[in-house]
């Protein structure tokens, strides 16, 4: 049986890189489209703030479900 999958998340790497040509376009765009750009760097960095939030209760979830099973607390 195939599972679908949602859209994974981008790896490290991948945001790093994404940040970079931000900060690049940044660098080497004229003064009048500097502010879009400082923008969506920021905006970017709270996506993956957001992302990292979401991954931190994911693995806090998962630890507790992995507990409740060693002691037989969880039924599923």
């Amino acid at each position: 049986m195939k599972l679908n999958h949602s859209k994974s998340y981008p790896t490290y790497k991948e945001d790093m890189r994404a940040l970079d040509n931000l900060a690049n376009a940044y660098n080497n765009c004229n003064d009048d489209f500097r502010d879009t750009w400082k923008q969506k760097w920021y905006e970017m960095c709270s996506v993956i703030a957001k992302r990292v939030q979401d991954w931190e209760v994911t693995l806090n979830n998962l630890e507790e479900k992995k507990k409740r099973k060693k002691w037989g607390e969880d039924k599923d």
